[in-house]
């Protein structure tokens, strides 16, 4: 069926709420020229239908149209100014293509109305993080904490800041903090690791990537950390190993590339 036909089939359905659920599913499925035709379909029943017209934006975004998202998600805002998700969305897709300060700005739209919300400090916190506005993002994240005490996910951006902050002991106390809370948590386990390493302590680092590991056998960001703390032993056949497996999983993984490239060189000098 060709996508006119399926326009033309879609003429016969009234139903907004059986439309809705149409194109979310044809978009969960990847199959977004169909979903953006059922949209599309509601709002020629309902032209102001702002969840059409968010989805509409959605569905744009996927296909990495970012004018037309934009365009989409600020119409959906409009016409219902309670509606969260348009919002919530441009501040994503503003974030993820590098325009920061225009990010920040719809967070902040969402926090006039939501000041209590640590969600929306924790996101706003990323996009500072993204800017390497540390301070600024440490400010966020102490507010979504404090209106959260156990969010992990700020606790984590907290310990981020301090580790490039180069306030080492405040970053192990804050991934050691969320390891308490979270022990599954294999990212402030690999960032605990990280830390360690940092200061010299290779070994409790290769202890900490190896629990990652085994925590989430194919993180690859955890092989290749687990490899250049070997790298930094001078334990080059290790590293190799490491850097191999990381690539298996991820091929396209450029830091393990050029570690490998250059632990095989060492190895090379080391065994002449």
């Amino acid at each position: 069926m060709t996508i006119e036909e399926f326009k033309d089939e879609l003429q016969k359905l009234t139903d907004i709420n059986e439309l809705n659920t149409l194109g979310n599913t044809y978009g969960q499925n990847s199959e977004y020229d169909k979903a953006i035709a059922c949209f599309e379909r509601i709002l020629e029943i309902e032209p102001e239908n702002s969840a059409a017209i968010c989805n509409l934006g959605l569905a744009n975004d996927y296909l990495d149209n970012f004018d037309t998202a934009v365009e989409f998600y600020l119409k959906a805002s409009e016409l219902d100014a309670d509606f969260q998700e348009p919002v919530i969305n441009l501040a994503m897709l503003f974030s993820r293509n590098g325009r920061y300060d225009e990010s920040l700005e719809q967070w902040d739209k969402l926090l006039e109305k939501n000041p209590n919300d640590h969600l929306i400090y924790n996101d706003k916190a990323i996009v500072y993080i993204y800017k390497r506005d540390f301070q600024a993002a440490l400010e966020c994240s102490l507010k979504a904490i404090e209106l959260e005490p156990n969010f992990t996910p700020a606790l984590n951006n907290i310990g981020a800041v301090y580790f490039e902050l180069k306030e080492y002991e405040k970053a192990e106390e804050t991934f050691k903090k969320v390891i308490k809370l979270k022990p599954q948590d294999y990212m402030a386990i690999v960032n605990l690791g990280l830390v360690q390493q940092r200061q010299g302590d290779h070994l409790s680092a290769i202890n900490n990537f190896m629990q990652a590991l085994e925590i989430n056998p194919s993180f690859y960001v955890a092989l290749n950390n687990l490899g250049w703390a070997y790298h930094e032993m001078g334990k080059f056949e290790l590293a190799i190993e490491c850097y191999e497996k990381a690539l298996l999983i991820d091929p396209t993984y450029e830091t393990a590339k050029i570690n490998l490239k250059d632990a095989k060189e060492a190895l090379a000098k080391k065994t002449k």
